[in-house]
C-alpha cells in the first residue's frame, strides 16, 4: 500500500486488513470518518520519526495490531483526539 494511499478518504469507516501487507507513510492521514482498524496479518508498518500513518483521523476510536506489528512509529497517531483504545495481539518491541 503506497504512500498516502487512502488520504484524505472521507468516507473510510472501517479497515480491515487479515494478510500480508507493507503499509506506506501517510496511508490514512486524514480519514476524518475512520473508526475502526484491524490490521492483523504480517503488517509492516513504516519506521522512523516522521512516518505517521493516522495523522488527523479525528473520529479513530480503536486500532488492533497483529502479530506481524512489533514497532508502532511514534506520530502515528497525530490528531486523534477520539482514539479510546490500541490493542497488540503480542509483545510491541516499542
Amino acid at each position: 500500500m503506497g504512500l498516502s494511499a487512502f488520504s484524505n478518504c472521507g468516507n473510510l469507516k472501517t479497515v480491515t486488513i487479515d494478510g500480508s501487507a507493507q503499509i506506506g507513510s501517510y496511508a490514512f492521514n486524514n480519514c476524518t470518518a475512520l473508526q475502526h482498524v484491524a490490521l492483523k496479518g504480517q503488517i509492516s508498518l513504516p519506521g522512523g520519526t516522521n512516518n505517521s500513518i493516522f495523522d488527523e483521523c479525528a473520529s479513530l476510536e480503536d486500532v488492533e495490531f497483529g502479530e506481524g506489528v512489533t514497532v508502532i512509529p511514534s506520530p502515528c497517531f497525530k490528531g486523534c483526539i477520539s482514539l479510546r483504545s490500541v490493542k497488540a495481539t503480542h509483545k510491541l518491541v516499542r
